[in-house]
């Protein structure tokens, strides 16, 4: 994705704007609690219900019925067997040791199968819950709820009797398109951990299970033809037919959409100890490109106004984009000057080939650009530098467009003519007065997320994926939407571009992305922060782990925090503004966590149209 602006803490000060979809609850925006509050605002804070978290997985190196032994860390990977036997630890905000603490497990199917009291440890301060499998547990992933006082204070979960699966589709394919069949491989397991240094334990089993398709909108499409068993080691093959994925397409613009591939309702009765299962036992994202029938050009002009001053040299960008299966040989780009401009420099990036300029036009001979692969689509880049005519040559130059037309020509092409247009810039007059003025492009990006314990609402006539946000934003079809709305307002000179960087991805895993994510965490030792409700999985060592994983479902980031964490208020239930949404932190903690978790699809210096190092703006979209 290019340079990435891997330190996003000036996000927390962009202006951000941040809406929600369905009202499904409350939530709000807010800033750090100023340190000269009121006296009643620094008072403790009144009663709130406490929160569970820091849960740590310990195994007992010796089974039942014994249990004993050293307990061995095994968080990163919570896999318990029939015969396992370990404890959990964990703390509590908002409750002391007299609190009745209560821990139920529900199965896979969300009954309940055991309740047990929590254990306070008074020379930790922690509590703990233990693991010790019945017979009469069903295999799967467990959920454990932690309630404090009959209140539900926090959640974590494991795996008893979990089945893994590994699912790759045939490289050696690729690209794939929408329609096309996609060879599948891969090995399906009981999985089990010793300890988090040894890491999963794989068993390969001849289990049986459903492969399937689950499309950017969430639809599950299962393979004709019913359940597949695996060898007795495991392995298995397979081919999704093209007919799965014939009927989808990118979202606007884009050539490019990611389906999922899934082993789900898996079983396996082992002679050994019992029946192991997974509702989903693996996936694995594949991306479809849409072959263009054309190589595509775009002329790109942005900046933070849209404008030059007379005489003033500004930038703008030529690209060519190959998305079809052959090679494109000989391309040729010509520009014309517009009226009042010339052309100072060209220059193409790397392996972009060669540009001749005059003031008043430029040849850019691109040579071969090769054909779309495995990676995507190939884009070539040309970077201009142009001159507005002074008023000295020019008197009439302000208010003029100096919209810059691009055409692109290549062999074997017969079809209609390329060409692009960049939007601007505008010429200004001198005067400081006018330098609030704003034409052109304003693209930006948008986050859609969603939160641990609350999910977006469909209904029959809305089911509020991804792609329906791009389309009410930037859909000029679409009536009402803030493309039509903008150009409204500036009589067709405000062209906003939001992205929305998940649109058109049904999966994507943390564990998938080595930088990894700078999450954050509530400061609970803060007295401000003591009244914290909320939980989130940003702990160390959860992100990316079996138990928290799902980086993107169905086209919306799954952020690692629940809605209290990041929309909880200190004091509670109060008449005041000044401290809304950051009884866990800081309010920016949304916003910045936000930013963190769409980072692997967005190059945050293409929302930096000024260069001064801080997004422009960033827009997050919630539910709640």
């Amino acid at each position: 994705m290019g340079t990435k602006l891997r330190r996003l803490v000036a996000l927390i000060g962009v202006l951000s704007m941040i809406f929600s979809i369905m009202p499904l609850g409350a939530m709000a925006a807010g800033s750090d609690v100023p340190a000269d509050l009121p006296g009643a605002l620094q008072a403790t804070p009144p009663p709130a219900h406490a929160a569970a978290s820091g849960f740590l997985f310990y195994k007992f190196p010796v089974p039942q019925p014994a249990c004993t032994g050293f307990g061995l860390n095994v968080s990163g990977n919570a896999y318990f067997s029939s015969d396992d036997c370990g404890f959990v630890p964990f703390g509590i905000a908002g409750a002391d040791s007299t609190a009745d603490v209560v821990v139920t497990f529900y199965g896979p199917n969300g009954s309940a199968i055991e309740s047990q009291d929590a254990l306070y440890d008074s020379v930790d301060n922690e509590w703990q819950f233990s693991i010790t499998p019945e017979a009469t547990w069903p295999a799967g992933w467990i959920t454990a709820v932690v309630f404090v006082d009959g209140e539900d204070s926090g959640q974590t979960g494991f795996g008893h009797r979990l089945l893994g699966a590994s699912v790759s589709v045939d490289a050696g394919g690729a690209p794939y398109g929408p329609g096309d069949d996609l060879p599948v491989t891969g090995n399906i397991a009981e999985l089990d951990t010793v300890t988090n240094l040894t890491g999963v334990q794989r068993t390969g089993v001849p289990a049986t299970f459903t492969l399937a398709v689950r499309t950017p909108s969430g639809e599950v499409r299962p393979v004709p033809g019913g359940p597949i068993t695996a060898d007795a080691a495991g392995n298995y093959s397979s081919t999704i037919p093209g007919s799965l994925t014939a009927d989808h397409e990118p979202v606007g613009s884009g050539v490019e959409l990611t389906i999922a591939v899934l082993a789900i309702d898996a079983t396996y009765d082992d002679p050994s100890t019992g029946q192991w299962a997974a509702a989903e036992a693996g996936s694995a994202p594949v991306t479809l490109l849409a072959a263009s029938d054309a190589v595509s050009l775009e002329a790109s002009f942005v900046s933070s106004v849209g404008w030059v001053k007379p005489g003033e040299a500004y930038p703008f960008r030529i690209f060519v984009t190959n998305a079809t299966t052959s090679d494109a040989e000989n391309v040729s780009v010509t520009l014309s000057a517009p009226s009042s401009a010339t052309f100072q420099d060209a220059t193409p990036l790397t392996g972009a080939g060669t540009a001749a300029v005059a003031p008043a036009s430029i040849t850019w001979n691109v040579g071969t650009v090769p054909a779309a692969n495995e990676a995507g689509p190939n884009t070539r880049t040309l970077v201009v530098t142009a001159r507005a005519a002074s008023l000295a040559e020019d008197n009439e130059v302000v208010w003029k467009d100096l919209s810059t037309t691009a055409s692109l020509t290549y062999d074997g092409y017969s079809g209609p003519a390329i060409t692009s247009a960049t939007h601007g810039p505008k010429v200004i007059p001198p005067a400081a007065e006018f330098d609030t003025a704003r034409y052109g492009d304003k693209p930006f990006p948008m986050v859609p997320v969603e939160w641990v314990d609350l999910d977006r609402q469909n209904n029959d006539t809305w089911d509020n994926d991804s792609e329906k946000l791009d389309t009410i934003v930037n859909d000029p079809g679409f009536v009402g939407s803030t493309f039509n709305l903008y150009q409204e307002m500036s009589f067709g000179q405000l062209f906003p571009q939001g992205s929305v960087p998940s649109a058109g991805i049904a999966t994507a895993a943390f564990s998938d992305y080595d930088p990894g994510f700078d999450f954050t965490t509530t400061d609970r030792t803060n007295p401000l922060y003591a009244g914290c409700r909320g939980a989130t999985f940003a702990e160390p060592g959860l992100v990316g782990t079996a138990a928290f994983d799902t980086r993107i479902e169905d086209g919306w980031y799954q952020m690692p925090g629940t809605t209290e964490y990041y929309g909880g208020d200190f004091p509670a239930f109060t008449a005041t503004t000044v401290a809304i949404d950051q009884a866990c932190g800081p309010i920016g903690k949304a916003v910045f966590d936000a930013a963190q978790i769409a980072d692997p699809e967005i190059d945050y210096n293409e929302y930096d149209s000024d260069k001064d190092g801080v997004v422009d703006f960033f827009m997050m979209v919630f539910v709640g």
